[in-house]
């Protein structure tokens, strides 16, 4: 058994339980597409012609969030460079292992999308995956695990750097919030109590009704601290939910009083 990679021959071998012949690729250039072919004799090969493409080694620089709960579902941006022409992208949660094959992966591997530089520019660019459930490949409540990428499924970056790594988090719930409400003209300064809260977050915020405003842990107040958004013009009960990650509220979620600003009249 033998692959032809254009006129690069190497040995191959032959899965009889699959049907499948497997070969490790020779060196190649940059950016050149050849003709792959196989042959069962290391004489006679087959003539479909196709493609295979090398790229560029990837390296990453960084994504965003770089946190979730540990239910997974967070949308993750990986940003870094030699990132285009891939077969199969993919993002890899851990090291839990390989792709076997392109359709026979491990729990913590999920598929990627290609999203070319905003500038049209070749060596930077993202790719875009959803984080899968931490369950699915650990035992573990909450984890810190690398976060590599792949352009064939099978090849995955090495990020050598320490605080280069994806958290997955206990989900928070919120208990009670102090004050329970606030003018309608918002900053009032809220303290969020409950469980889970001083999780790994990236990115933490509160929201009131869908307005957000950026938030802070505070030890001396072991909870989440905000101030109030603007609200509505008349005032009443809205929902006030919260993110570690700077994407994904609630489920829990508080009731927070707004109320017209009263005005002194006399005295």
């Amino acid at each position: 058994y033998v692959c032809a990679f254009g006129s690069r021959m190497v040995g191959a071998s032959f899965a009889a339980s699959e049907g499948v012949i497997s070969c490790i690729s020779p060196p190649g250039v940059l950016g050149e597409q050849v003709h792959l072919e196989v042959s069962l004799n290391a004489q006679q090969f087959s003539s479909q012609a196709a493609l295979f493409t090398y790229h560029a080694v990837p390296l990453v620089s960084a994504y965003s969030p770089s946190s979730g709960p540990a239910q997974g579902n967070t949308r993750v941006r990986v940003d870094g460079v030699g990132f285009s022409g891939g077969s199969d992208y993919r993002c890899r949660f851990d090291a839990c292992g390989e792709c076997h094959t392109a359709w026979s992966c491990h729990g913590c591997v999920v598929n990627a999308t290609h999203v070319p530089s905003d500038s049209g520019s070749s060596s930077s660019a993202s790719l875009v995956c959803i984080s899968p459930r931490l369950s699915d490949w650990r035992s573990d409540g909450t984890a810190m695990v690398s976060l590599e990428v792949s352009l064939n499924s099978q090849q995955f970056t090495f990020t050598d750097v320490a605080d280069a790594r994806y958290v997955f988090y206990e989900t928070p719930a919120v208990l009670s919030v102090s004050p329970n409400l606030g003018p309608v003209e918002g900053l009032t300064r809220v303290v969020i109590n409950g469980s889970a809260l001083d999780g790994s977050g990236s990115q933490l915020l509160c929201r009131f009704n869908g307005s957000a405003t950026p938030a802070v842990y505070e030890t001396s107040a072991a909870g989440i601290v905000c101030s109030s958004a603007v609200g509505g013009s008349t005032g009443g009960v809205v929902p006030l939910e919260l993110a570690l990650n700077g994407q994904q509220f609630g489920p829990s979620s508080l009731a927070f009083v707004y109320y017209p600003t009263p005005r002194v009249s006399s005295l």
